[in-house]
């Protein structure tokens, strides 16, 4: 199908630190049917993701670049730049990385701020770290200070397969240096990702020395959001060349196959979402439908396969990637933090290809479990990995030796409004893909149509969507009908239905229920039922045998030996009358705990796994013991279907 992408999406700033005129981006021929939301066209007044997002840009960001200059980090750019002042950088060589992800971050955050002063300081921070940049680089655009300083014998990308990761952080400066210039405009930002850009591109000619995939992925991305703003093919070129490199040279980060030589999730699980991710872009603007197939077989080998009920991969002793189909074992789950955000990044770029609520089924329960648990409220502590049981877990910590998912929070929080809303600009159609109060003003042609959302969601699953339509022409000269498209949530049976204060029966189309506008204000209202349930995992997953996780709404919860017995054996009566009970985890964190009854009858309670280990260390396990309930053995069975986790039905219990 061929769709004109963002250009054709304009937005009105509802707090804009951007520049007057905010460059163009290029449209294709091919691209994704469906645009994001703009990061200014939304904004989030909710109790759960409006305080997060403040705190990222008021504190995550600030820490992460104190962090990084205690570190010496910001210091390899100075030396390269003639000072003797700095001492040696001491962390892992892709410590640049760092760096660029936290200052995209810094810019990211800044582009809904109210605060004028703060915007420009941050633009002007940013300008004067790309002159840094400018003066480390090597004729030829290669930068890695690392290797710059400490290598210097080294020959840039020879061992880019194995130790360094030289595309991997030069992805990141470019995807850095394309934010700076899509929100302000600055000409040396793209220039600066341009010659970075030409540096892999040059090096990796076909038929060359280096003719070869990444190692660690990353650049994939990055190089399609360089074409997005240049233009230019030879990025779109360069990234296909890569893709198709990684079908048949295997590397350190792809665990012992080609990362795309084959169907299965196999890998580092962070590298190969990117990866994925990478793909996907390149396949939608390059129209290749065989490529976006060999993607979908990968999405359903992850999806159905290798995730947690947290909505995160990886495990123990696989080098934080993947283990075999079905192998999830609870206490050695690694679930690394930059896992679920890569895996989100992955599943909404699979959704704007496909329009199917699975995606975003998928990518909030990531968001709302495997994500949230990784940082703080206050944005400044966090995990590396998340598992799903412990004997003692311990609290969040301000940083890591490796400190890759720190940064990647700051830079990935700003982009959870734009996940939101999406837009089909030829079809007139506006998709709300995630429930949080707040206002959205979005334009369709020549309409401005607002969205204003209220709901206590994730706590209540009642959504009040409100739209209207600014009366830029008459509704009777439309060429169309505007349409609003409301995601059904997967944990959701049959949600009940209102527009305009009638009960209604909506007409769904993949996974989303559809609302033809017949005026230029109204109401859609969405009430979902939101009982405590009993999930099991599918009759493969033997770590999950005889057990059960609960759930309510998108959330998982977890049981701490605060609230229950401290052991990580516990065990759920077969007969359970659960309460839910609003509980003060730390002033400004209330949840709502789930009260149940272990099998000797005693009263014990569990909490939603992001708001574990903030009171004391004490264990902890989302998946309990269940009396009554069999080893399940029909794994063919259609109750499977497509399913990797399931309601019980108490029935199944003895």
């Amino acid at each position: 199908m061929l769709r004109i992408s963002a250009c054709c999406l304009t937005l009105v700033l509802l707090c804009s630190c951007a520049p007057a005129k905010r460059p163009k981006l290029k449209s294709f021929k091919n691209d994704y049917p469906l645009t994001a939301a703009p990061i200014e066209s939304v904004r989030i007044n909710d109790s759960l993701w409006a305080p997060r997002l403040k705190a990222n840009r008021q504190t995550g960001v600030p820490h992460c670049l104190a962090q990084l200059e205690k570190s010496g980090a910001f210091g390899m750019f100075r030396t390269l730049n003639g000072s003797t002042k700095e001492g040696r950088y001491k962390n892992n060589p892709w410590g640049c990385s760092d760096v660029y992800k936290s200052l995209e971050g810094l810019i990211r955050s800044n582009r809904t701020n109210p605060d004028k002063a703060a915007v420009a300081a941050a633009g002007k921070k940013v300008d004067e770290f790309l002159k840094l940049v400018a003066g480390a680089q090597a004729d030829d655009g290669f930068i890695f200070p690392y290797l710059q300083l400490y290598k210097k014998d080294y020959k840039p990308f020879s061992a880019a397969l194995a130790r360094y990761t030289e595309t991997y952080c030069m992805g990141h400066l470019i995807e850095m240096a394309v934010e700076h210039y899509e929100t302000t405009g600055s000409a040396e930002a793209l220039k600066i990702a341009g010659s970075v850009a030409d540096c892999i591109d040059k090096s990796h000619r076909p038929g060359g020395k280096y003719d070869f995939p990444s190692g660690h992925p990353e650049i994939e991305i990055a190089l399609m959001r360089l074409h997005r703003v240049t233009g230019d093919h030879k990025y779109l070129n360069l990234t296909k060349r890569l893709i198709e490199k990684s079908k048949t040279i295997k590397t350190t980060w792809s665990q012992g196959k080609p990362a795309m030589g084959h169907d299965e999730a196999v890998g580092h699980s962070v590298a190969m979402f990117y990866l994925y991710a990478g793909a996907v872009d390149a396949a939608q603007v390059s129209g290749d439908d065989k490529l976006m197939g060999l993607i979908r077989k990968k999405w359903r080998s992850a999806a159905l396969t290798k995730t947690y009920i947290t909505g995160s991969c990886g495990t123990r002793g696989h080098s934080e990637g993947f283990g075999a189909p079905y192998y999830l074992p609870n206490d050695k789950a690694y679930c690394e933090t930059c896992a679920s955000i890569s895996y989100c990044m992955w599943n909404h770029r699979m959704f704007l290809a496909a329009g199917e609520a699975k995606y975003m089924d998928l990518m909030e329960r990531t968001l709302y479990n495997g994500f949230l648990s990784g940082v703080s409220p206050s944005g400044d502590r966090f995990y590396y990995p998340n598992p799903l049981k412990t004997a003692r877990g311990k609290k969040r910590v301000p940083w890591f030796g490796c400190p890759c998912c720190p940064t990647n929070v700051v830079r990935f929080y700003p982009l959870i409004p734009t996940y939101m809303y999406s837009t089909d600009p030829v079809s007139g159609e506006v998709s709300v893909n995630l429930f949080a109060s707040g206002r959205a003003e979005l334009h369709l042609g020549a309409d401005i149509l607002t969205l204003t959302q209220k709901t206590d969601y994730p706590r209540d699953g009642k959504v009040s969507i409100a739209y209207k339509v600014a009366d830029v022409r008459d509704s009777t000269t439309r060429t169309a009908p505007l349409r609003i498209r409301v995601r059904i949530p997967g944990w959701c049976g049959k949600p009940a239905w209102m527009l305009n204060g009638k009960a209604i029966v909506p007409k769904t189309d993949k996974g989303y229920a559809v609302f033809t506008l017949s005026g230029d204000a109204g109401e859609v209202t969405m009430n979902c039922p939101m009982p405590v349930v009993r999930m099991i995992a599918h009759p493969k997953v033997k770590a999950d045998h005889g057990r059960v996780a609960l759930m309510r709404g998108p959330l998982v919860y977890c049981f701490e030996g605060i609230d229950s017995p401290e052991s990580t054996e516990l065990a759920l009566a077969a007969d359970q009358e659960f309460e839910t009970k609003a509980k003060e985890i730390m002033p400004g964190m209330t949840v709502d705990a789930v009260i149940a009854k272990d099998a000797a009858g005693a009263a014990i309670a569990a909490i939603p796994y992001f708001a574990r280990a903030y009171r004391k260390e004490t264990s902890m396990l989302v998946w309990t013991r269940q009396a009554g309930l069999k080893t399940p053995k029909d794994a063919e069975a259609d109750s499977w279907k497509d399913k990797l986790y399931r309601r019980l039905d108490p029935k199944e219990l003895d």
